[in-house]
């Protein structure tokens, strides 16, 4: 068991770099139009294989890296980590992980 959370806690850490990274090129891009944030996302995702990323906007934009685009009543500002993130003010928000048909 304690190999598997050490796996865990390596991973996140990872992660919160990656998310790290993904924020300074957002940054840097000075763009932020939805071709450009969708396209800084769909590069990371490949740098980091398996992994899809994804973020939303105050005004309930979604920008999803795999190509998903949602229905007209998803709203992302309700997810809980959306809700979380904005409570943790500038600090990554790890949730639990997002299982579907897919994965």
């Amino acid at each position: 068991m304690k190999l598997k959370a050490n796996d865990i806690n390596t991973w996140i850490a990872k992660e919160k770099q990656n998310l790290e990274i993904i924020t300074e090129r957002v940054i840097l891009a000075e763009d932020y139009e939805f071709d450009t944030l969708y396209k800084v996302l769909e590069k990371s995702g490949e740098m980091n294989y398996g992994n899809f990323y994804y973020m939303a906007f105050e005004d309930g934009t979604f920008i999803d890296a795999s190509g998903w685009v949602p229905d007209e009543d998803y709203n992302p500002l309700t997810r809980e980590w959306y809700v979380k993130a904005k409570e943790n003010s500038g600090q990554i928000y790890v949730c639990d992980p997002y299982v579907d048909a897919q994965t």
